[in-house]
């Protein structure tokens, strides 16, 4: 893991259909929400575009939704939006659960942090999915920005580069 660190991502970088690709995303998220109670909801603006790997692409979406899907509190909700604004793609996952504190932000991307050390082994994983989340959105050339509070929940929002299809 280290070392995988510190070599570059290596990344085939192709349009890709970022709509639809969190569409197909979301379908194999759909059965593991109805067994764990949680309500799944979307709000997908069509075509839009990101050069970049589609594989990691998938990846990082599924890192978001499942620890989304973990960690979505008694009210187990959770919403996948995508939109643009100027030259960006927004990706935002929510969720209902308990607000992370604010010490805690800056941390939550760090290998192996968790935020609650004494339900890390009950809700499974080790720790990395946000570390490598990161990682695959710097190597897209995003940014992604935390929100956590009582009222509105969490909210991971990764922002992308917008490229038109004919790239």
């Amino acid at each position: 893991l280290a070392r995988s660190e510190e070599e570059p991502l290596p990344q085939s970088t192709f349009p890709v259909n970022f709509s639809d690709l969190l569409w197909s995303s979301l379908l194999p998220f759909e059965s593991l929400v109805f067994e764990q109670g949680v309500t799944l909801s979307e709000d997908i603006a069509p075509d839009l575009w990101v050069l970049g790997d589609s594989q990691q692409l998938r990846q990082l979406v599924l890192i978001l939704l499942d620890n989304a899907c973990k960690y979505a509190g008694l009210e187990k909700k959770v919403c996948a939006e995508l939109s643009s604004s100027q030259d960006k793609v927004c990706l935002r996952v929510s969720n209902t659960g308990e607000p992370i504190p604010p010490e805690e932000l800056p941390r939550l991307f760090d290998r192996f942090y968790r935020t609650d050390k004494s339900r890390s082994r009950k809700e499974g994983g080790y720790g990395l999915g946000l570390s490598i989340a990161l990682r695959i959105i710097k190597g897209h050339h995003g940014k992604i920005r935390v929100t956590s509070d009582a009222e509105n929940g969490t909210c991971f929002a990764v922002y992308l580069p917008l490229c038109s299809k004919k790239t």
